[in-house]
């Protein structure tokens, strides 16, 4: 009697606590963790880390294990029907059944196989055996003859059933259906797994990843997780999880923008889309505020907010290269500079870095948003450009393969995603400060990046920089103003060629009334006699500059001292301009 009555009570905490059930397959025993009874031998577990299917005859096989039913469940599990169902080729999947006699049993279940091409996952409560259709996912989702099915059946505490699949490997399940039905058996039963073939397809279906698991309290909001401008007046917005469709009330566009409607992506239901009264304007920052949106268990977000634009390829000139370095130390990487020059924001994916001189080119695949007067430095290796240069903290320096950079001279250039080059530079090693007798690890700085016609002006990094400021401002930064309404002009009237980045150059601008000038200018010593040559007998543009760099004829750095620029245009219509500009080479 001690005996029956042990028994008795063990088999009513078995089956009054809910125990979940995990099973990968891979273990390749069924016998344990957790143990299944039934039609063991028509299954197998091999290499593929799956339960497969292995009769041999066509027939009916029937596994199950014991479980008890919760108030609340969420079911997962993957399988495979390598062929189209029927009405005798098909599966069932059994939740808490009361008997394991299904034709006398109560419960429900999962059908996956009907005649006809309109199969679809459907759900059936069993009534002493007696199948009730509650519910039917999309038609024809498995009709095809190689069905890859995942899915997501939930059981909630307000009588929900709800079924999410995907199918052919991919990864976003899919809401197939929502349906209130209270659970009305006793809360005890077992969990069932049923497959009927013919015999060419007793070998044909298979099972992985099993989880059935209690489904615990929703108390987490929904968040907010990514944006995305679909057009100039659409905007996607997705969520961590499923939402409530929200009202137009609980967002709100600064810069002020009216939202005409809010609808729910019909394939997702963690996204909504936007619809805007008028066009996001181009390259302009907006902050979208976001507030109180609503998981299906009512669990609501508090409000937030998020920078939004709509922000596209770059076009001529707006975007600039201010740096480059081509001829790295050992062990080193090379690097490119740009400059955002106008004042909107822009976005460099598509954009192409490039060496004209090789005809080699490689994308930006990823989003790159550079603001107005910002710089971004690309390079192959990041960590050996911070460890090198030691820029500041909010510089941005992004990983990208770039192109093979010659290390005496080359064509750096960027283009558009449209395949405009927005900017080019002709690099040289001469370009380097003579003052320099090593220029590996020295990179050439653009001079002056105001906004004007002269900006193309390069000098070697200072040793102060170790030589290079990727990703921040160029320590050889114009501290002159360019005054384009000049025919001729100096940046500045001293300059002291000591390498510490401030004036090391003489730079003479120039802007003529036309092109096809040639020039002759020189530098004279204060008493009159030929210091060096700077152009002669050259075809100049109309506009540009031209600089010395302190040294002599013989490459020698001139002394201290009072210096003329003496030169002289050219043109072949006899039209002729001279210019006579005194400076000074100073120590600092």
């Amino acid at each position: 009697m001690k005996i029956l009555f042990t028994y008795i009570l063990f088999f009513i905490m078995v089956f009054n606590s809910f125990c979940q059930v995990i099973d990968d397959f891979d273990d390749g025993d069924l016998s344990v963790n957790p143990s299944w009874i039934g039609d063991l031998n028509n299954f197998i577990s091999n290499a593929e880390g799956v339960l497969r299917l292995n009769a041999q005859a066509a027939g009916k096989t029937f596994i199950s294990t014991s479980n008890t039913m919760p108030d609340s469940f969420n079911l997962k599990i993957e399988l495979g029907l390598e062929f189209s169902p029927s009405a005798s080729n098909l599966v069932k999947i059994y939740l808490f059944l009361d008997d394991l006699n299904v034709s006398v049993a109560n419960g429900y279940y999962l059908n996956f196989g009907e005649n006809g091409n309109e199969d679809a996952i459907k759900l059936f409560k069993l009534s002493k055996g007696v199948p009730i259709l509650l519910a039917s996912g999309t038609s024809g989702a498995i009709a095809k003859n190689l069905n890859q099915i995942s899915l997501e059946l939930t059981y909630n505490s307000r009588k929900e059933w709800k079924l999410r699949s995907a199918f052919d490997g991919q990864a976003l399940l899919k809401q197939e259906f929502l349906i209130t039905e209270p659970w009305t058996f006793k809360n005890f039963g077992f969990f069932a797994i049923e497959c009927e073939y013919t015999s060419t397809r007793k070998d044909k279906v298979y099972f992985d990843n099993l989880i059935l698991e209690k489904l615990t309290s929703d108390i987490t909001p929904p968040s907010l997780i990514s944006t995305k401008i679909l057009s100039e007046s659409k905007i996607e917005l997705e969520f961590s999880e499923e939402i409530i469709l929200p009202q137009k009330e609980n967002f709100k566009i600064n810069p002020e923008l009216t939202i005409l409607s809010v609808t729910q992506d019909p394939f997702n239901s963690h996204k909504l889309i936007l619809t805007l009264d008028k066009r996001l304007d181009e390259g302009k920052t907006y902050i979208l505020m976001v507030s109180n949106i609503r998981d299906i268990a009512n669990n609501a977000s508090l409000e937030r907010s998020t920078a939004i634009g709509l922000y596209k390829s770059p076009n001529r000139n707006e975007v600039i290269i201010t740096e480059i370095l081509f001829d790295p130390i050992s062990g080193g990487a090379d690097y490119i500079e740009f400059y955002n020059s106008s004042d909107k924001v822009v976005n460099l994916k598509s954009s192409k870095i490039g060496n004209i001189s090789r005809n080699q080119s490689i994308s930006i695949t990823n989003d790159i948003l550079l603001n107005p007067k910002n710089f971004v430095c690309f390079t192959s290796d990041p960590n050996w450009v911070k460890n090198e240069y030691n820029p500041p903290t909010n510089s941005t320096i992004i990983q990208q393969t770039l192109p093979l950079y010659n290390a005496t001279d080359g064509i750096a250039s960027i283009q558009n995603e449209n395949g405009i080059v927005i900017d080019s530079f002709s690099y040289t090693d001469e370009l380097h400060n003579k003052i320099l007798n090593n220029v590996k690890g020295v990179s050439l700085e653009r001079v002056s990046i105001v906004d004007g016609t002269f900006t193309n002006i390069w000098t070697s990094g200072i040793q102060s920089t170790n030589f290079g400021t990727p990703g921040y401002l160029n320590a050889n930064k114009n501290n002159g103003v360019i005054n384009t309404e000049d025919m001729f002009s100096l940046l500045s009237k001293s300059f002291s060629p000591n390498g510490d980045g401030e004036k090391d150059e003489l730079i003479f601008v120039y802007k003529l009334p036309k092109s096809g000038f040639i020039t002759e200018i020189n530098v004279y010593a204060e008493d009159g006699h030929l210091i060096n040559t700077i152009s002669k007998g050259e075809f100049i543009a109309s506009q540009g500059f031209f600089k010395w760099d302190g040294f002599n004829a013989n490459d020698e750095l001139e002394r201290i001292g009072v210096y003329i620029l003496v030169g002289k245009f050219f043109h072949v219509d006899g039209e002729t301009y001279q210019i006579y500009q005194p400076c000074i080479l100073s120590d600092k």
